[in-house]
C-alpha cells in the first residue's frame, strides 16, 4: 500500500533536500484526511500533509520495504481501461520526441512537453506524453531500446489511447519484468515483429492535452483559493511572527511567539480531588537568552504535546496563557510561567546553535553555607556514593515513596549530599555511577540536618561542559589522593524508618491539585503523589 505526502510553506525548506527516493524513513504526526483521487493516484483511501512539527527520520533499510511496486497493464489491454484511470506501464522504448514548448491560450503560461513511444511483448505501442520537468529529463535519460517502466499513469482516449503524467519514472528498474522484456526484445521484438499502435501517428503537434491543460488550471485555482493554507496540519507555525524573547515576555502582551530548546520534560501526572480530575505534564523551555520559563499542559493536550516534545529540540510556540510563576513550585528563572492548550501553535524549528543544550549557574559546595533554605541552585561533583533505594510510608495518605541519597564532591574539598525521590530514585541507582561528574540542575538547598539537597529538576551525568573537565583534572591530581573532604551537612541523618523531612507530608497535603492553580515543581522530584 502506498500514501501520499504532501508538504507545504515553510516546511518544505526544511523536508525537501531531506527526502531521496528510494531511502526508508519513519515518519509521524502528519494529518490525515480523505485522499481525493482527482489529484492523489496512490492507492491508499487516505493522504496526509507534513509540517514542521511532524517527526520524520532516516530509518535503516532491513530490506522489508520494497524499492517499488508495480501493478503492470499490458499495453494491447490499455484499451479496455476506462479514461482518467491511472495504470503502471512498462515497455521498451521505441522514439523519443524533441521537447517543446507549447503556449496555454486560457493562462499564457509556457509548458515543456515531450512524447516518448514505448512497446512491450504483446507487441502493442503507445505514447506516453510527459511534461515540465519530467519533459526535460526524458530528452537527457531515457534512451532508445531501453526498459522503462512509468508509475501511475493517467490513461485518455484523446488520439486514441495515450497516456500522460506519470507519477514515477524508471529507467531499467531491477524487476524481473526487465529481464522479460529484454529477453523478447532480443527474440523477436527486435525483429520485425507486427507492431500496432494504440495512439494515433504524429503526436499532438502544437496543441496541450485539454484535460492536462484543465488539471494545470485547476491546480492554479486550488492555490488561489488558499487550499495550501488550509493544509497546515494540527501543528500551526508562527513564523510570520516577530519572535519574542523569553526574559521580554509580559502579561500585556495578546500575541507572541517564542524560540527554545525543551531543557526539562516531567512524566506524565494525574490528579483527583473534588473539584474533578485530570492529567499533566510540564517541559521547561530554555532560549537564546539564557532565560528559561515553564510550560505546563492539562488533559487533552497531553495527549497532543507529550510525545511531540523531545528533550534537546528547539520549538516555536505561540498562544499559550501567561501568568505570574508560582515560585514555590516554579523553579526557572522567568517571572511567569505559561500553560499550552490544543490551540496553541507549537512547530518544530531548525536548530542552528543559537540556544545553548542547557544553562547553568554553579555553585561551590563550598559556598552552600551562605545560600537561603528553599533556594534552588545547580550544582556539579564527583559521586562519592549513591544508597539503595528506600520505600517510605507516608503517615498521612498512605502511600509509599521511593528515597535514594547522593553524595557528591567538588574541587572546594566539601561534599554534600542530595536526596532524590520517586523516579528519580529508581534512576540514580541505575544511572549515577560512584566517580562520575554529575550535574543537577535547580535543586532546592535545605537546612534540614545542616546544609542538604533535594529535588532537582534535572539530573546530567558527565555534561559536555568545560566544568565537567576541570573536575576531572581536579579529582585526577588531588581529589582521589586523599584531599581533605568536609561535609556541608553538621550531623549525618538517619535514612531507616520513619525519618522524613518535616516539610515531606505538609506539602502533599497543601499541594493545589486542579487546573487552575496547579504548578508541577513537585512532581519532578521528591513526592511522586
Amino acid at each position: 500500500m502506498d500514501i501520499r505526502a504532501t508538504i507545504f510553506n515553510q516546511a518544505i525548506d526544511k523536508y525537501y533536500n531531506f527526502f531521496n527516493m528510494g531511502k526508508v524513513y519513519t515518519i509521524s504526526w502528519g494529518k490525515l484526511k480523505v485522499a481525493d483521487p482527482k489529484w492523489n493516484r496512490c492507492k491508499s483511501q487516505y493522504e496526509m500533509t507534513l509540517d514542521n512539527s511532524s517527526e520524520v527520520a532516516l530509518a535503516d533499510d532491513e530490506g522489508e520495504v520494497q524499492v517499488q511496486c508495480f501493478d503492470f497493464v499490458k499495453i494491447e489491454y490499455l484499451e479496455q481501461v476506462e479514461p482518467n484511470k491511472n495504470v503502471d506501464v512498462i515497455g521498451i522504448v521505441q522514439e523519443v520526441s524533441d521537447v517543446q514548448s507549447l503556449m496555454s491560450k486560457k493562462t499564457g503560461q509556457e509548458h515543456q512537453k515531450a512524447d516518448v513511444t514505448i512497446i512491450d511483448d504483446t507487441g502493442y505501442q503507445v505514447r506516453l506524453t510527459l511534461w515540465g520537468n519530467q519533459a526535460v529529463n526524458a530528452s537527457r535519460e531515457i534512451s532508445l531500446h531501453k526498459v522503462v517502466a512509468f508509475r501511475r499513469v493517467r490513461v485518455s482516449d484523446y488520439g486514441g489511447v495515450t497516456l500522460s503524467g506519470p507519477q514515477g519514472t524508471f529507467v531499467e528498474p531491477k524487476i524481473p519484468e526487465t529481464e522479460d522484456l529484454y529477453s523478447w526484445w532480443k527474440s523477436q521484438g527486435s525483429r520485425g515483429t507486427t507492431v500496432r499502435s494504440l495512439s494515433s501517428t504524429g503526436g499532438m503537434g502544437g496543441r496541450l492535452d485539454p484535460l492536462y491543460e484543465q488539471e494545470l488550471i485547476d491546480d492554479i485555482e486550488r492555490l488561489n483559493l488558499g487550499y495550501e493554507n488550509q493544509e497546515n496540519g494540527d501543528y500551526q507555525t508562527n513564523t510570520a511572527s516577530p519572535l519574542t524573547l523569553i526574559s521580554n515576555l509580559n502579561l500585556y502582551q495578546n500575541r507572541w511567539t517564542i524560540e527554545a530548546r525543551v531543557v526539562a520534560k516531567s512524566d506524565i501526572r494525574t490528579w483527583s480531588n473534588p473539584k474533578g480530575e485530570g492529567s499533566l505534564f510540564s517541559i521547561d523551555l530554555l532560549d537564546s537568552s539564557g532565560m528559561d520559563i515553564r510550560a505546563t499542559m492539562f488533559k487533552e493536550a497531553v495527549d497532543k504535546y507529550y510525545n511531540f516534545f523531545v528533550v534537546g529540540k528547539v520549538y516555536t510556540i505561540g498562544g499559550g496563557k501567561l501568568k505570574v510563576a508560582n515560585l514555590k513550585w516554579n523553579t526557572c528563572k522567568s517571572q511567569f510561567e505559561m500553560t499550552l492548550d490544543n490551540n496553541s501553535a507549537v512547530a518544530l524549528a531548525d536548530d542552528e546553535g543559537e540556544i545553548q543544550a542547557q544553562s547553568f549557574d554553579f555553585v561551590k559546595i563550598g559556598h552552600l553555607e551562605q545560600v537561603e533554605p528553599n533556594k534552588n541552585v545547580d550544582v556539579i561533583g564527583i559521586v562519592q556514593e549513591v544508597s539503595d533505594v528506600q520505600s517510605l510510608m507516608s503517615k498521612k495518605t498512605g502511600q509509599e515513596h521511593q528515597k535514594a541519597d547522593v553524595t557528591i564532591i567538588d574541587d572546594t574539598g566539601c561534599q554534600v549530599r542530595l536526596t532524590l525521590w520517586g523516579n528519580q530514585a529508581v534512576y540514580s541507582s541505575r544511572e549515577i555511577p560512584v566517580h562520575k561528574v554529575v550535574a543537577f540542575r535547580r535543586a532546592r538547598v535545605s537546612n534540614y540536618s545542616g546544609v542538604t539537597f533535594s529535588d532537582p529538576q534535572a539530573t546530567f551525568v558527565e555534561p559536555k561542559i568545560p566544568e565537567t573537565e576541570d573536575l576531572y583534572s581536579w579529582w585526577k591530581s588531588q581529589g582521589s589522593r586523599g584531599a581533605p573532604q568536609l561535609e556541608v551537612w553538621q550531623m549525618q541523618r538517619n535514612t531507616s524508618g520513619d525519618d522524613k523531612h518535616p516539610w515531606d507530608e505538609e506539602k502533599v497535603e497543601d499541594y493545589p491539585w486542579d487546573e487552575e492553580t496547579v504548578r508541577l515543581g513537585i512532581v519532578n522530584g521528591y513526592l511522586d503523589v
